[in-house]
């Protein structure tokens, strides 16, 4: 799918969110380059809706932080 794991970790993102203890948890994509389309569709096709956000690439992650209880940055291959 993609080339840094991105949609695996979207597929283990869906398993966790259909457990019955999940917690209300968004899966916020810094996300620009040519993977961007495929993610969607994939997020799409896994069912997350609005679980998922794609906020474009970012120079600057801290604004995340204090919001969200968890954050994945992938590294380029």
């Amino acid at each position: 799918m993609t080339k840094r794991g991105v949609g695996d970790l979207l597929s283990a993102f869906s398993v966790l969110c259909e457990m019955p203890s999940a917690l209300p948890t968004v899966f916020i994509m810094a996300e620009d380059g040519p993977e961007k389309e495929a993610l969607q569709k994939h997020s799409g096709a896994l069912g997350l809706g609005s679980r998922v956000r794609q906020d474009g690439w970012r120079n600057n992650s801290a604004p995340f932080f204090p919001n969200e209880p968890y954050f994945r940055v992938p590294l380029a291959s």
